[in-house]
């Protein structure tokens, strides 16, 4: 038989409340000039989350090696246009699971992070849009996911993203909306340093082909796109595009 893929429709982020960002800002006490890397999703062993932590503490090591080795930076500050990594700060935003988040917290500590991650447990849909609106970036660390809508809405909200070969997510690296790599710490502290150091109009740039991404999962094109299925099997309307094999 005919088999059609239709998208999972994923709705977008409010359009006229300027206020989201500030909000969200105020609430969780997050300074308009510190950049923001989320990650949006359960607190689960499954989320990677540990891996995270440990790739985030990797680049903190890294900043304070080369502040210390390089005296002079005050030129190279300058130069960098505001992407120093002490500028960020990582949020980990969701539900607690099984007590993962204690996990969590006792790491943070462990590898000296405390002043760089913020914890702001489960956000309501509100909440939610407003940490997207407030995020520079995006990133989804997991073992595994069939889809993973939280990714979805951060394309939708131009926000680039980096997420795992455990995630059907690929495409983020061929378009250039992305990273796409091993679900390993060693991976994710290099997709994390490209990141972290790029200029705001580069990560602008990237969001906007994350963006374009995104497109196909809005409800309207998902509406159209089963329209046009059953105009078809109606006798009504030519072979659609999302039928994509026939016997």
């Amino acid at each position: 038989n005919p088999v059609a893929i239709i998208a999972n429709p994923i709705f977008m982020p409010p359009q006229t409340d300027s206020s989201l960002k500030e909000d969200f800002r105020r609430a969780f006490r997050i300074p308009e000039a510190r950049k923001v890397l989320l990650f949006l999703g359960r607190l689960h062993p499954v989320k990677g989350v540990p891996r995270l932590l440990q790739a985030w503490a990797r680049i903190q090591g890294e900043k304070a090696e080369n502040t210390k080795q390089k005296a002079e930076s005050r030129k190279q500050k300058s130069e960098d246009g505001g992407r120093r990594l002490e500028d960020w700060v990582l949020v980990l935003a969701g539900p607690d699971e099984g007590g993962h988040r204690r996990e969590l917290e006792s790491l943070v500590a462990e590898l000296g992070c405390q002043k760089s991650v913020k914890f702001t447990g489960e956000l309501d849909d509100v909440q939610k849009w407003g940490a997207l609106a407030a995020s520079d970036l995006f990133v989804m660390p997991s073992d595994f996911e069939n889809f993973g809508n939280a990714i979805v809405e951060a394309m939708s909200c131009a926000i680039p993203v980096i997420t795992t070969t455990g995630t059907p997510w690929e495409e983020l690296r061929t378009a250039g909306a992305g990273w796409w790599v091993e679900p390993a710490v060693e991976d994710l502290t290099g997709a994390l340093r490209e990141a972290l150091v790029m200029s705001d109009e580069q990560r602008r740039i990237m969001g906007g082909r994350a963006f374009q991404l995104a497109e196909r999962f809005r409800p309207r094109r998902v509406g159209e796109d089963l329209i046009a299925v059953y105009q078809w099997l109606l006798g009504k309307g030519a072979k659609p595009g999302c039928v994509v094999s026939e016997s």
